[in-house]
């Protein structure tokens, strides 16, 4: 590997490569511009026919929601199974049950609420050992709640501090590990967003941890 290493810094660092290697970047960077250019003039026209409907259009805003709705509706419902495939199908090879370490059991429960209950537990991954909270949600993952689910997921995944247990998600065949809104109170990100003092935004997150 070693040895490798260094014919590729040998090999990158010679001028005649390097020289190779930025005429091909440049001739590839021309051609997008070039193909933007050509563009330029048809999004003109586009954007032109756009102002041109919109000044005649003469139905009500009530008119218009109603005629885009069921086009919305299959938009979201298409979505919502994209969600659901990307959470099952690809998100879940991002861990792998043989890294996790856990029990369902109140030893280990960090909180129970209405909708999940968190479970304390460890991850062994590339020889280091982390602890790793888990929220088993009690509603099955669906093309109705996957898209929200994933966005909140994503949302705590990236909540990063020495003294906050990392937020992880698995999926596995019989159960769903993912976070799950209170219906009550909308998006986890809305609710704190809306919450100006920091007191009741730590009350917030103490909430949603604890299921």
């Amino acid at each position: 590997m070693a040895e490798t290493s260094a014919d590729y810094l040998d090999d990158v660092t010679n001028e005649s490569v390097l020289k190779l290697f930025v005429k091909d970047q440049l001739k590839e960077a021309n051609l997008s511009l070039k193909q933007i250019e050509a563009r330029i003039p048809e999004l003109i026209q586009a954007d032109k026919m756009l102002c041109k409907e919109l000044g005649e259009e003469t139905r009500s805003k009530k008119e218009i929601q109603e005629s885009y709705q069921p086009i919305l509706d299959e938009a979201s419902r298409v979505r919502g199974h994209l969600a659901v495939f990307g959470l099952k199908e690809l998100r879940a090879l991002d861990i792998s049950s043989e890294e996790l370490e856990w029990k369902e059991d109140m030893s280990c429960q960090l909180g129970s609420g209405a909708f999940a209950t968190v479970y304390q537990g460890k991850m062994r991954r590339h020889g280091k050992e982390q602890p790793v909270a888990l929220k088993v949600c009690k509603e099955l993952l669906d093309a109705t709640n996957a898209t929200l689910n994933m966005a909140e997921v994503e949302l705590l995944r990236k909540l990063e501090h020495p003294h906050i247990v990392q937020f992880l998600w698995h999926i596995t065949p019989q159960e769903i590990w993912h976070h799950k809104s209170d219906p009550g109170h909308g998006k986890v990100q809305r609710k704190l967003e809306e919450s100006h003092l920091w007191s009741s935004r730590i009350s917030s997150c103490k909430v949603c941890c604890s299921g």
